[in-house]
């Protein structure tokens, strides 16, 4: 191929893949797991999204892996496109967990940390704490939250996020 990057690149970009899938979707599962089973209140509808959140972000993160390893020049772009797919199952679940199990935001920190592997530039990283900062703040704002105290945490997030 024309454009084709240099093979070891292509190497280096598969194991990233690889390693994220093996550290971050488990932390990710975990996360949303463990805030279903504390939290057995949950509406019916709520449990059954997130349940059906969990299972499409482990089947898209593995067959995302099986297409790298069959694709290798294609890992950069299929790791865009996982973080967008993870960034927007994220905010689903931080929107509709948030209440109960507000440790869903540690969601929020692997995606820019994604990023950092995959992206080519630092903006692209930002990009994507910004988006994540917005969907946080903008779920607090959107629940009507008026409390100083639930502000600030999300403040605090944020910067641990910007910190990483």
């Amino acid at each position: 191929m024309l454009f084709e990057r240099p093979v070891h690149e292509q190497a280096i970009g598969i194991e990233f893949l690889k390693a994220l899938n093996r550290c971050f979707t488990p932390v990710a599962v975990g996360v949303m797991v463990f805030g279903l089973i504390l939290n057995p209140d949950l509406p019916q509808w709520v449990l059954g999204t997130c349940v059906g959140l969990v299972v499409g972000a482990l089947t898209f993160n593995a067959m995302s892996e099986v297409y790298v390893v069959e694709h290798p020049a294609l890992w950069r772009k299929v790791g865009y496109l996982r973080v967008c797919v993870n960034l927007a199952i994220n905010a689903a679940a931080y929107v509709l967990l948030n209440r109960d199990w507000p440790i869903v935001w540690v969601l929020f920190a692997l995606g820019p940390v994604a990023m950092a592997f995959y992206g080519e530039e630092v903006g692209e990283t930002f990009t994507v704490m910004g988006l994540s900062a917005f969907v946080m703040a903008g779920c607090l704002y959107w629940q009507g939250t008026s409390d100083p105290q639930a502000w600030g945490a999300v403040v605090a997030e944020i910067l641990f996020i910007l910190l990483l």
